[in-house]
């Protein structure tokens, strides 16, 4: 029986409204929601709960779809518009403390806006995964907060919705009570940072207009670096459209501080993409040539990525922020750099540092990308695969060896927190022909952290020199690091 018919809230019309749009158009999620119409017209409090619905479905939608199937009697096929209505109501039940009458309730009236007909089953699928799935669900979730120690990646997975797989690769990348803090960040918005362009203002200036716009900006130990505490009107300040403010997180700041050279010195950096990194670096080389008291004339800087729309876009911003003539933006694919006779002239000789921000999993940034665990094959991360991420990385990595001066530095740089694309990466090619005139240099001995020791306080680096973050609650996102020296 489906009961008397109830009135649906608006806030789960609207998270339906974002993870069926979402899934319609194989969009990213947080993009979606940034210009949502359907969000704007909400209370914060009916706001808070749609996001909070729509980002959870999305980030355990597999492991949703799964469930729901398991209690269909008949394994046809349900329309997409009432599978997500159900999968939006399972995650309420299985993974948020809403009382079950109620999930129940507005689980069969999303369906039944959707699809009259429907309500019937929806009623009777929903009661089905309160009697079945939620307890197994409640008694992981209760092993991890009382035997984390005793935890494996299948009661990981069943806790939280995420692959088994998935699971095991960040357990054995960060270990499982680092893991199990990592995937209780995933219910609650990532920290948003900006940083001060100087191209065009500096940190005062940056932080009087974030104010002014309503921001609440809260200063961090990086020089320029501040998180933004009422964030919703960013975009609408216009402060990122005149790249004054810079949209990235702490991490990826201190990544950039830790791979800026010393003013005057050249620089390539690998995987430019839209400038964001570029923006950084520029900034902190500024940055170092005013604490130093240096003129802060322009130096070689080239900078490239494989995708010329990507080029064309980073050009732009860089004009656009007051860095026009500083760098050359060029479309070339980063594993040719070895490749002598085929290089564009701007890549002619060799640089003091050379940056690899490499593509890869993205591991590190799933509150802000919550698609990412679902979509992600095994075989993108595995080592052996000769399609995966890993062998890319590795490729890249030896291609830019080529290019840095004797004595010089090269870095290393992923989002990901998996060891396959981190550490591992690093082992792989100190082990081969490219690598052999390397040596791991600790990140703290970077230029900009020599000058700026409070910058080093909170910085998380392992025992053998690495940056590496996590993505923890209430913290910034999970970023890897490496410094290697010429020798």
């Amino acid at each position: 029986m489906t009961g008397r018919k109830t009135k649906l809230s608006c806030a789960r019309a609207a998270a339906l409204s974002l993870a069926s749009e979402q899934r319609r158009r194989s969009a990213r999620l947080r993009d979606l929601m940034r210009t949502s119409p359907v969000l704007e017209k909400l209370s914060p409090e009916d706001r808070a709960l749609a996001s909070r619905l729509a980002l959870g479905c999305v980030q355990t939608r597999g492991a949703l779809d799964a469930a729901i199937s398991s209690h269909l009697s008949r394994k046809g096929h349900l329309e997409p518009k009432v599978k997500d209505a159900l999968a939006l109501s399972a995650f309420e039940l299985l993974f948020m403390k809403t009382p079950a009458a109620v999930a129940v309730s507005q689980g069969v009236e999303l369906v039944r806006s959707q699809s009259p007909k429907a309500a019937g089953l929806a009623n009777a699928v929903l009661h089905r995964i309160l009697e079945e799935d939620v307890p197994a669900c409640h008694e992981a979730q209760t092993k991890l907060a009382d035997a984390p120690e005793a935890a494996t990646a299948e009661d990981l997975a069943c806790a939280t919705g995420q692959p088994v797989w998935f699971c095991e690769r960040i357990a054995s990348s960060l270990g499982m009570p680092q893991a199990i803090l990592a995937f209780s960040s995933l219910a609650d918005p990532a920290p948003v940072y900006v940083a001060a362009n100087l191209g065009v203002t500096d940190a005062s200036a940056l932080e009087r207009k974030l104010t002014e716009a309503g921001l609440a900006p809260e200063a961090q130990g990086l020089p320029g670096a501040f998180e933004l505490r009422h964030p919703q009107k960013l975009f609408a300040s216009g402060l990122v459209g005149a790249v004054s403010a810079v949209p990235a997180d702490l991490s990826a700041q201190e990544v950039a501080l830790i791979s800026a050279p010393h003013p005057g010195e050249s620089m390539l950096e690998i995987g430019q993409g839209r400038g964001t990194k570029t923006l950084l670096l520029l900034s902190a080389q500024k940055m170092l040539a005013e604490r130093e008291g240096v003129k802060a004339d322009k130096a070689r800087y080239v900078a490239l990525d494989s995708e010329e729309f990507k080029t064309k876009l980073a050009q732009e911003r860089l004009a656009k922020g007051g860095w026009d003539g500083y760098v050359s933006c060029i479309t070339f694919d980063g594993t040719k750099l070895g490749e002598e006779r085929n290089l564009p002239q701007e890549l002619s000789g060799t640089f003091d540092a050379v940056f690899v921000d490499a593509p890869c999993s993205g591991t590190g940034t799933l509150r802000r990308h919550p698609e990412i665990s679902w979509l992600l094959e095994p075989s993108a991360v595995d080592a052996e695969s000769a399609e995966g991420l890993p062998q890319l990385q590795l490729a890249l990595l030896a291609a830019a060896a080529a290019k840095v001066a004797p004595h010089g530095r090269l870095v290393y740089a992923t989002c990901s927190v998996l060891r396959e694309e981190d550490e591992d990466i690093v082992s792989r090619f100190l082990s081969c022909e490219a690598g052999a005139g390397f040596a791991v240099e600790d990140v703290r001995k970077a230029p900009a952290l020599v000058l700026w020791p409070e910058a080093q306080d909170a910085l998380p680096v392992t025992d053998e020199g690495f940056f590496r973050s996590s993505p923890l609650l209430g913290g910034p996102d999970g970023h890897f690091c490496c410094v290697l020296r010429r020798k």
